[in-house]
């Protein structure tokens, strides 16, 4: 399976706070990143270690990321933003973003994620949910709607968002169609 990113759906990060011109946008979104993360060690240090490993500066971290400390070693293997996206996941209200400075995660405000979360995220899901009905409009079923789909964008917070439409259906299919039909309303 051939990795590939989708900032669309990363959950945490803010476009509207992402410079356009931020030459470190796209080492976010093509550099894949394998690293070893020693034992003893904070999330801090993890997004650090993929910042030095893209190259990308840091603005400002949130001292948040210095907690907890977990005592086994981790690796790291992914796109840059999606495994920045994976530490995020880990605190509430957690953002990240891009700027020509840098890189910056803050715990940010809820009522001014909302306003940016719900352009992001209505994009990509909407356009993939307007997919959706189309490909059921022609008359095929949830797994051929799968196959059609590919590896096309996933839900973010679904389970099975790591696999291909064909192997997410085959392995998680009430899941997978429950989905489907959600879309389909």
């Amino acid at each position: 399976m051939a990795l590939t990113p989708h900032p669309e759906l990363w959950r945490n990060f803010i476009q509207a706070k992402t410079s356009s011109s931020s030459r470190f946008y796209d080492q976010l979104v093509r550099k894949v990143v394998s690293i070893s993360v020693p034992a003893t060690h904070t999330n801090r240090g993890v997004v650090e270690q993929i910042a030095k490993a893209c190259e990308i500066s840091l603005e400002s971290l949130s001292e948040d990321l210095s907690e907890p400390v977990f005592s086994r070693g981790q690796t790291i293997f992914g796109f840059a933003g999606d495994e920045l996206d994976r530490v995020a996941d880990n605190y509430s209200n957690m953002r990240w973003w891009v700027s020509d400075a840098g890189l910056s995660m803050a715990i940010v405000s809820t009522t001014v994620w909302k306003h940016s979360r719900k352009r992001q995220l209505d994009a990509g899901i909407q356009n993939l949910k307007a997919r959706v009905r189309k490909l059921r409009h022609e008359g095929l079923t949830h797994r051929q709607i799968c196959d059609r789909l590919g590896n096309s964008a996933r839900p973010p917070r679904a389970t099975w968002r790591d696999l291909e439409w064909p192997l997410a259906y085959r392995r998680h299919t009430a899941a997978v169609a429950k989905w489907l039909s959600d879309a389909l309303r």
